[in-house]
């Protein structure tokens, strides 16, 4: 039992760390280009629930890989080919909805200056 309270504190932790909230709007980098979602889900996803929190995107074009549904559970609702899980540290947060655009000088310097966000399109659902 303490193992998962020790386990559950530092994901809880590690969010309160992270920008990135539920409704507020992210970037991330698929295969070189930025691309802006709104976050709809962050907490375990189950294919991998020991690495950590994940982030649910709605993207805003049809660069992603599901509808929100990922083997058969619904984390969100969004668009055919709109949804995306990425790790928690892989988005970069842009503030409230009606926030930042890609190009937004200041979501270029964000992002070209965080290589963390940057993600090949071979990430899980």
């Amino acid at each position: 039992m303490p193992q998962i309270a020790n386990r559950l504190q530092q994901l809880i932790d590690d969010y309160t760390q992270g920008e990135a909230r539920v409704g507020d709007r992210g970037c991330v980098v698929i295969n070189g280009e930025r691309v802006l979602g709104m976050v709809k889900y962050v907490g375990i996803f189950d294919p991998y629930p020991e690495s950590g929190l994940w982030c649910g995107i709605k993207l805003d074009r049809p660069l992603g890989k599901h509808d929100g549904v990922v083997r058969g559970k619904r984390y969100f609702t969004c668009e055919e080919n709109h949804g995306l899980f990425v790790k928690l540290e892989k988005i970069i947060p842009m503030g409230p909805a009606g926030g930042k655009t890609v190009d937004d000088p200041a979501c270029r310097t964000i992002i070209n200056n965080s290589p963390a966000c940057h993600i090949t399109y071979n990430v899980i659902g």
